[in-house]
Order: structure tokens, then sequence, then C-alpha cells
């Protein structure tokens, strides 16, 4: 791939972007900013080589942190949650929202109801089973009765008869001691999910009110942070109005991810794929991020 001429970027003052080394081809540039765009290198490249996973494109700048998924890779497709990246900035600031604890219990007591299942349906179809065994066994103890009887009567051996007699009532005990447990078990079963449809119930509440404790959280944290977010919405291209709050912004995605970027200020780069500031080094220095123009 060819080259094209690199430019060393001015070494920036103290209180400006930390400075940057990107390696394409062998060929070494050294900055606030690098514009990557004459080798045709993509966002996604240059994302990997911030990461350290890219071959062709190395930089040397410091590991992203949690906050680059969000706002790291700037680009007119980009989706800001706002309220949720506010409330990551915040605790990243040291904040710390009221109902955190609550929250903390709450999914604490989650995590002790486990969803389990009982199948009352297996166990009454035992039941069923059970029962019409012990049906067909006491109709065949009462026949072979009415046979002894009738041999009795006829002063005919009864002996053989007497053994089938003993045999079929054995069974018919087995049978109906065989339909007492599985009813037993069923009673059993009614019971345990009695008491899993309480701990379902209970583990639904408990899911709703962790969303509503989030949500609460989210809103609490971004607040803390949100004049200083609206002050930087100011300071960048854009055009956006914050408002006062989450709910009054009114911009777009892009201008949003600036303004948290001019926030953070960071030591790793930014990668900026949107024509909003006269050239990479502007954006750097009014970021106050690295910058990598892709």
């Amino acid at each position: 791939m060819g080259q094209p001429a690199s430019k060393v970027a001015t070494a920036p003052a103290a209180d400006h972007p930390s400075r940057i080394i990107v390696t394409i081809d062998g060929a070494t540039v050294r900055g606030v900013a690098v514009d990557l765009r004459p080798w045709s290198i993509e966002a996604e490249d240059a994302t990997a080589a911030i990461r350290g996973r890219a071959d062709e494109c190395t930089v040397a700048c410091s590991r992203p942190g949690s906050l680059f998924d969000a706002v790291g890779v700037v680009d007119p497709s980009l989706n800001v949650s706002l309220r949720r990246v506010l409330a990551a900035v915040a605790r990243r600031r040291g904040h710390r929202a009221d109902a955190a604890d609550e929250l903390r219990s709450v999914r604490a007591e989650l995590a002790t109801l486990g969803v389990s299942r009982c199948d009352r349906a297996k166990q009454r179809r035992q039941v069923a089973t059970a029962g019409a065994d012990e049906a067909e066994l006491a109709e065949r103890v009462a026949t072979i009765r009415g046979e002894l009887q009738a041999r009795r009567d006829a002063s005919v051996d009864v002996s053989a008869t007497e053994d089938r007699l003993s045999d079929a009532v054995a069974a018919l005990t087995d049978a109906r001691t065989e339909r007492l447990s599985a009813e037993q078990a069923l009673d059993r079963v009614r019971k345990d999910s009695r008491a899993l449809r309480d701990r379902r119930d209970r583990r639904l509440r408990l899911q709703d009110r962790e969303r509503n404790l989030e949500r609460d959280i989210h809103r609490e944290l971004a607040d803390s942070v949100y004049d200083e977010f609206a002050a930087a919405v100011r300071r960048v291209p854009g055009g956006a109005a914050p408002g006062r709050s989450v709910v009054e912004y009114d911009g777009d995605d892009v201008t949003a991810a600036l303004a948290i970027l001019r926030m953070l200020r960071t030591a790793t780069p930014a990668v900026l794929a949107v024509d909003r500031f006269d050239g990479p080094e502007r954006a750097a220095h009014e970021l106050g991020v690295p910058v990598l123009r892709v």
C-alpha cells in the first residue's frame, strides 16, 4: 500500500490532549491527532488498533475504558443512550446515588430466587394410573371372592382359589399403597407449586423494583453532571440546545458524544468519522482528547 507524506503534529501544551504514536505500513506519525484517511483506514480498523488488535495500523496510547464503546467512535450512525452514559460519567467522577444500597439489596435477593418448576401434570398422571390399577385389582379380588364362595357352597376344594385370592389381595394392597403415595406426592407438588408461585410473584415484583431503581439511579446520576454536559454541548460544534435535563436535550447524538468526550478528556484517542471541526488537530484541542480521523 502506498503511503502519503506523513506529518508530525505540533506538540501540545501541558493542558492539551495527550500525544499518540501511530505506525502505518512502517511510517510513524506522532501528535495529538492523526488523519488516517490517506491510508484508507476505516473506523473499525482504527478501533482495533486502539485496542491493540490490529497489525496494519498500531497506536501507542492509553487503552480504552468502559465508556469507549458508547462514545469513543463518533460517526453519523451513532446512537447514544444519553442518561445511561451520563450516569456512567458521574460514577467515574465518584458520584453515588441514594438508591444504590437498595438496588444492591434487591439484586442480592433476586440471586436467591432461582426459577424452578413443579410438574403437577406428571403427578396427576401417576395418581390416575395408580387409581386405575387399584380399581382393576379390587374388581379382581371381588371376582375371586365370588368364585371362592361358590366353591365352598358346592363343597369343592378351595385351596387353589384361596391362593389366588391371597395373591390378588396382596397385589391390591400394594396398588393401594402406590395410589396413596402418588396422592401424597401430588399434595406436596401442589404445596410446592403455591410456594413457587409465591417465589415467582416475589421475583417479578423485585425485577420491576430493580428496573425502577435503575431508572431512578440513572436519572439522579445523570442530573448530577448535566450542568457540565450542557456547558460542553455549548462548546462543541453542532448547534444543540442542551436544556436543563436529559429530557430537554434537543440535539443529535453526535453532538452529545462530542460533549461527553470533552467532559472525559481521556488519554485514549477518539475515532472521528464526522466533519465537525477544521481538521483533526482542531478537534483534538477542542475536545481535549487525542483524535484519529477516519
